[in-house]
């Protein structure tokens, strides 16, 4: 009973800490992105 409670405790830890890292690399991706229209705009506007 212990073991079925420690695994699924840490697969849920495991998941929660990979979803945190999907989560900041999609956020990053979406930030560089932005970045690169504001910097293409402002070479533009020169």
């Amino acid at each position: 009973m212990q073991k079925i409670i420690f695994i699924t405790i840490s697969l849920l830890i495991i998941g929660y800490v990979i979803y945190m890292g999907v989560k900041a690399v999609i956020r990053g991706k979406k930030y560089k992105e932005e970045n690169q229209r504001e910097e293409n705009q402002k070479e533009e506007n020169k």
